[in-house]
């Protein structure tokens, strides 16, 4: 135990001994104000059909218990995986193989510093709750034992099956990159989807996360309330355009030793997943394989006239990259061409969107990785060729199944969809200069891609771009300017 204690310790000491956490901090405050809508917002975060809970203890306890989990669980991975994927990209992992400690205690160390991050985060939102509970004013009453039983029930259980499933992807060596987030974002959908699928309007065991219990209490406590409203499992969890009409007394959860009980229990299971993982979670990485097959695509780069820098650039990125990206990069553009246009909105089009992001984020961090930068800074090429060079290549990446999307859209899928592709690379660009690491650009794209090219949320699907073409090609050109602006600056 004294050993599980000394590693979750040290681990967490170097997560939180960081610029970046205090941004996180002011991220998580504004997000828990914007967890509680005034009367007059145009939006909502809690929705039972247009009703509410009056903004009492009851009612706010459980709602940021409910608003917790579903962001933090998500967000929570890209929040607790640099460490993991530093571990792996930095050779951690053979020290730790090499070391005395048995693996599951090591491990164990890992998953109890990523579950009290968690566990820290969801805490501030709880404060945050009561103090907005103060501001709204419409019940001042504060009752602790309303924000502490649905913390400590439900979301302390459900902030260590995240941090177990976030250990076993990226103990996966495939899915130590960007495709990694891509499995996350489909495994967090059904820990959501398929509990509620099964319970309905009540509670089920098979919920990882607790969702059934706290959704089941607020269509309970609207039926006891309100007994004339008929909603169905008509709920809106997140931030909806549908703002509430009406509001209620929510009376609170009733909790049983049933429920407690089965929150316990997936408490072990985050446990027993954490050790598990153990065996292969900590194990030596080989060097890639492939031989001359592997050299390919930087041996076709150094074919094309290009000029010297921005060759090297393009050469080390495909080349990281490796032969099995690039014909499946030839694949996505075919299937972008000859793709029905029900199929390509479906599928097509968020492969298209998605597939060259591993490189792209390699590329942004390609000098930390060799621990070449001081040498580069001895060089006289300006910083700004440099930036110019390195988002350029990261552009010509994506650029090819890219520009075959956009021939599908005629002129207006070239105007808009080739600079947005520039303006999302340079921005990934600047992100690795200042953070000096992928996962900031990966978790970045990662959201706005589920969000937009799979889910089709109108402010971030691409596919809106083509609708205006020159306003699109105006922002991007000004988003791109900035970052690039901002990467010459890191450089120098």
């Amino acid at each position: 135990m004294n050993a599980i204690v000394a590693i979750a310790r040290a681990d967490l000491l170097e997560r939180t001994r960081t610029f970046g956490i205090l941004i996180v901090v002011a991220a998580l405050l504004e997000l828990g104000y914007l967890f509680v809508p005034d009367r007059s917002a145009a939006y909502s975060t809690v929705n039972l059909g247009g009703w509410r809970g009056i903004y009492d203890s009851s009612w706010m306890g459980t709602t940021s218990a409910v608003l917790t989990m579903t962001f933090l669980s998500l967000f929570g991975f890209f929040l607790i995986r640099p460490a993991q994927s530093r571990d792996a990209i930095y050779g951690t992992y053979d020290i730790v193989a090499a070391s005395p400690l048995p693996r599951a205690i090591v491990a164990l160390g890992k998953w109890s510093s990523n579950v009290a991050l968690l566990v820290a985060f969801a805490a501030l939102l709880v404060v945050a709750a009561i103090a907005m509970q103060l501001v709204r004013g419409e019940d001042r009453s504060i009752d602790l034992l309303a924000y502490l039983l649905p913390f400590a029930v439900v979301t302390v259980p459900a902030c260590a099956i995240t941090a177990s499933l976030a250990m076993a992807i990226t103990a996966i060596p495939g899915l130590r990159g960007i495709g990694g987030g891509v499995v996350w974002f489909f495994v967090w959908t059904a820990l959501f989807a398929i509990p509620q699928q099964i319970a309905g309007n009540g509670t089920t065991a098979l919920d990882p996360l607790g969702t059934s219990v706290l959704t089941a209490s607020l269509f309970h406590g609207l039926a006891a309330a309100e007994p004339h409203v008929k909603i169905g499992n008509d709920v809106e969890i997140g931030f909806s355009t549908m703002p509430s009409k009406h509001v209620f007394r929510f009376v609170g959860i009733p909790w049983n030793g049933a429920a407690i009980g089965v929150r316990a229990a997936w408490s072990v299971v985050a446990i027993a997943i954490a050790t598990a993982i153990s065996s292969f979670a900590l194990v030596r990485t080989s060097p890639r394989a492939g031989g001359r097959f592997a050299e390919l695509p930087a041996r076709l780069v150094a074919l094309v006239p290009l000029p010297p820098l921005l060759r090297a650039e393009v050469g080390a990125t495909l080349g990281e990259a490796g032969p099995y990206w690039l014909a499946g990069m030839i694949g996505v553009t075919i299937a972008a061409l000859v793709t029905p246009a029900d199929g390509l909105a479906r599928i097509v089009a968020p492969l298209v969107w998605i597939w060259p992001i591993g490189p792209i984020a390699f590329a942004t961090v390609m000098d930390v990785r060799a621990t070449c930068e001081d040498v580069l800074r001895a060089t006289p090429t300006p910083s700004w060729r440099r930036a110019l060079a390195r988002s350029t290549s990261c552009f010509l990446v994506a650029a090819v199944p890219v520009a075959a999307l956009a021939l599908r859209d005629g002129g207006a899928g070239i105007v808009a969809l080739l600079p947005l592709a520039f303006a999302a690379t340079s921005v990934g660009v600047a992100l690795g200069a200042l953070a000096r690491s992928p996962l900031p650009f990966e978790g970045v794209v990662l959201v706005g891609w589920y969000l937009g090219a799979v889910n089709h949320f109108p402010a971030l699907d691409p596919a809106n771009a083509t609708r205006h073409p020159l306003a699109t090609l105006a922002a991007c050109v000004a988003t791109s300017a900035v970052a690039l602006a901002i990467t010459a600056r890191r450089i120098a």
